[in-house]
């Protein structure tokens, strides 16, 4: 068994097994859809780099494609165990147990799914803030730029 910082088994399980209820309840999928999107537009981006558009059954395609070699390459056991010493480092072994008791309880459970319907959620949010404030963004950036860095 992984140790905390300081030595501590207990703490260190306690931290896996809340991060578990976390990803188990919906979370994971919620990081995956984010994570994707974003791979996504990567992908589309050099697919359409030279000037031609994907059509609607190769995006479908590529959606699928990268879909299932991002759960192959990180299965939600990954996610699990790089966010244990966050959970180790953030929270005392008190408060762990006390959120393992919570996120067991109906109610808990009931705030883990609002959580992962709120990440989902919440990135159209701002996915749509940055698209009507796209061009701003872009002349503020510019501006910022050519005043904070040096001329090449």
């Amino acid at each position: 068994m992984a140790l905390d910082a300081e030595g501590d088994p207990t703490k260190t399980s306690l931290a896996r097994q809340a991060v578990t209820q976390v990803y188990s309840s919906g979370m994971y999928d919620a990081a995956m859809d984010l994570a994707a999107n974003t791979a996504l537009l990567m992908m589309k981006g050099m697919f359409e780099s030279g000037g031609q558009r994907m059509t609607q059954a190769q995006d479908s395609i590529l959606n699928v494609i990268v879909r299932d070699v991002m759960a192959e390459v990180t299965p939600q056991s990954v996610w699990v165990d790089a966010m244990i010493p966050l959970y180790v480092k953030t929270y005392s072994t008190d408060d762990l147990k006390r959120l393992v008791e919570l996120q067991a309880t109906p109610f808990g459970q009931r705030l883990l799914a609002a959580q992962a319907t709120l990440t989902r959620e919440g990135a159209k949010v701002g996915e749509a803030i940055m698209t009507e404030r796209q061009a701003l963004f872009g002349r503020r950036l510019s501006e910022e730029i050519g005043k904070r860095m040096p001329n090449q």
